[in-house]
């Protein structure tokens, strides 16, 4: 199965009763989490990034929205409960957020594209990787798209940044990477 991946751009903040009346297909744990935001534009892009999932998984493997019960890992990766065969992945920055599902495990990442920091870049990319950013037209870009590339494949595994090889993690893997406007997106599968 080709994996399907959704990106959405939020435009503007979601209105009150909008916001409200999403929220109620999201499970308990994660209203929290989302109400807990202090940033409009992040509970907004969590909301999204949940119903957008969820839409997707419809579309895609034919489960009705309300049948759709996630529950998080340790490290926050999201799974179905009764449908071990469907995997998907959320990520969100700035405007935009982004959603894969597959049939295998699967990893997105997206990320806006900000200044390059050579101390930030020397603590999670290997020898090889610096001397590619170094070598590049655009560091900033270059560095973004190996971090989503990083991020992606460590959340495919489910075990997020803290948890993993983030200088190593990208041997042996395939992992596709593509910028729209100011950001990186980047996807792996298994």
């Amino acid at each position: 199965m080709t994996p399907e991946i959704c990106l959405v751009k939020v435009n503007s903040p979601i209105d009150e009763n909008t916001f409200q009346y999403l929220l109620e297909y999201v499970q308990a744990e994660k209203q929290e989490r989302i109400l807990k935001q202090k940033i409009k534009q992040n509970a907004d892009n969590m909301l999204i990034g949940e119903i957008l999932a969820k839409v997707v998984i419809k579309k895609t493997f034919g489960i009705d929205i309300k049948k759709q019960n996630f529950t998080y890992t340790e490290h926050g990766k999201p799974y179905l409960t009764n449908y071990p065969d469907v995997h998907f992945n959320i990520s969100h920055s700035g405007e935009y957020v982004v959603c894969g599902v597959s049939d295998k495990p699967i990893g997105v990442d997206i990320q806006k594209i900000g200044e390059y920091n050579y101390d930030v870049a020397k603590r999670v990319c290997n020898e090889k990787e610096l001397v590619q950013i170094e070598n590049s037209l655009n560091k900033a870009s270059e560095f973004t798209k190996l971090w989503t590339q990083k991020e992606a494949v460590l959340k495919m595994h489910g075990i997020g940044i803290a948890g993993g090889d983030i200088k190593n993690c990208l041997d042996n893997h395939s992992v596709q990477s593509e910028r729209i406007e100011d950001y990186c997106v980047s996807m792996t599968i298994k």
